[in-house]
C-alpha cells in the first residue's frame, strides 16, 4: 500500500492544528523569534521499538516571540511501536507578546502496532494579556488491523508578576511528574477505552481551567482520571513555587 499520501495528510493536519504559519503577504520577510522543541518517533522496520524525548527549559525575550512544542509518532510497520515525549518550559516574563503552540499527534497504518505522543508545555508569564495559546492533540489509525494510538497535549499557563524562575527542587519534581504522566498515557494505550467510553470521553469537556491557584491555597480537586490528577498536581506545585497570581491548564487527550 502506498502510504505517502497518508503521511502527507498527517503533516498537513499537524500544520493546521499547530497554527504555526506566521508570515503574511505584508510581512513575508520577517518573523518573530521561534523557540521549538520537537520529539519524533518513526519506527522503520517490522518489530522496531522507537522512542524520542525532547526536553527544554528556555528564557525568552523580545517584543514578540513564538514557542512550539511538538511530539509526533508515525507507525507504518507491522508489530512496531513508537513513543514521542516533549517537555517545554518557557519563561516569557519579559516579552510583550508570546504565541505558543502545543501539539501531540500519533498515527498508525500497520498490523499489531501502537503509537503514543505526549507534549507537555509550561508557560510562565508576567501578564495574561501577552499570551496567545493553542493546544491540540490528534490520534489516528488508518488502513490497519489491531493498531492503537493515543496522544495527549498538556498546556499549563502561570501568571507570576514577582518570581522569576522555578526552584531547582520543583524543576526536579516537574521532571518526575512528567514521567508519571507518560506512564499513565502508556497505560491508556495498553487498555484503550471501548467505543462507547471513548465517545463519552470525547463528548465531555476536558480539563476546564480550575480556579486561580494562589500561594498556600490548594485548588479544589476536579481530577476525573489519573492523567487529570497528575496535571493538576503539576499546576499546583508550579503555582505555589512561583507565587503565581493565576494559573490554568488544558488537556487534549485523544485515542485512535
Amino acid at each position: 500500500m502506498n502510504r505517502k499520501p497518508l503521511l502527507a495528510l498527517l503533516c498537513a493536519l499537524l500544520v493546521t492544528v499547530a497554527g504555526a504559519v506566521w508570515a503574511t503577504g505584508a510581512a513575508a520577510d520577517w518573523a518573530p523569534p521561534n523557540y521549538q522543541n520537537v520529539a519524533t518517533a518513526i519506527p522503520g522496520a517490522s518489530g522496531d521499538r522507537v522512542s524520542d524525548l525532547a526536553s527544554k527549559v528556555r528564557r525568552v525575550s523580545g517584543d514578540m516571540v513564538t514557542g512550539s512544542a511538538v511530539a509526533t509518532t508515525s507507525v507504518t510497520c507491522d508489530s512496531c511501536s513508537g513513543d514521542a515525549v516533549t517537555m517545554q518550559v518557557l519563561y516569557a516574563r519579559n516579552v510583550e507578546t508570546v504565541h505558543v503552540n502545543n501539539v501531540a499527534a500519533a498515527w498508525s497504518a500497520c498490523t499489531g502496532c501502537q503509537g503514543s505522543a505526549l507534549s507537555l508545555q509550561v508557560i510562565i508569564a508576567r501578564s495574561a494579556k501577552q499570551l496567545l495559546v493553542n493546544n491540540r492533540s490528534l490520534a489516528l489509525n488508518t488502513a490497519c488491523l489491531d493498531c492503537h494510538t493515543v496522544a495527549a497535549a498538556v498546556q499549563i499557563v502561570l501568571i507570576s508578576p514577582h518570581r522569576n524562575r522555578l526552584s531547582a527542587e520543583v524543576v526536579d519534581s516537574l521532571v518526575a511528574l512528567r514521567e508519571q504522566l507518560h506512564q499513565q498515557l502508556l497505560a491508556e494505550l495498553a487498555a484503550p477505552p471501548t467505543a462507547p467510553a471513548a465517545a463519552a470521553r470525547m463528548a465531555a469537556p476536558r480539563a476546564a481551567a480550575p480556579p486561580a491557584v494562589r500561594p498556600g491555597i490548594a485548588a479544589p480537586s476536579t481530577a476525573a482520571s489519573p492523567v487529570d490528577a497528575t496535571v493538576l498536581a503539576i499546576q499546583q506545585q508550579l503555582a505555589a513555587d512561583l507565587q503565581a497570581s493565576a494559573s490554568s491548564h488544558d488537556i487534549q487527550l485523544t485515542h485512535g
